[in-house]
């Protein structure tokens, strides 16, 4: 998940790390609207991206931690 750290601005990134989630988490019907709304947020203006970074990395620590 670093990626989004790293990378913000690389269109690329964002939408490998949205299959990746979608793909490891497949399983998971949480972690498969995780990976919608990480789409979306790629699609749109990267103002939107770092406003719903926060929430979006402490729903999958609680996710992954419960």
């Amino acid at each position: 998940m670093f990626i989004l750290f790293y990378f913000p601005y690389l269109n690329v990134q964002f939408e490998v790390l949205a299959q990746n989630v979608s793909f490891y988490y497949k399983g998971n019907f949480q972690f498969e609207i995780l990976a919608q709304i990480v789409s979306l947020l790629y699609i749109r203006k990267l103002s939107l991206f770092y406003f719903f970074i926060r929430n979006i990395f402490q729903f999958v620590i609680v996710n992954l931690l419960a």
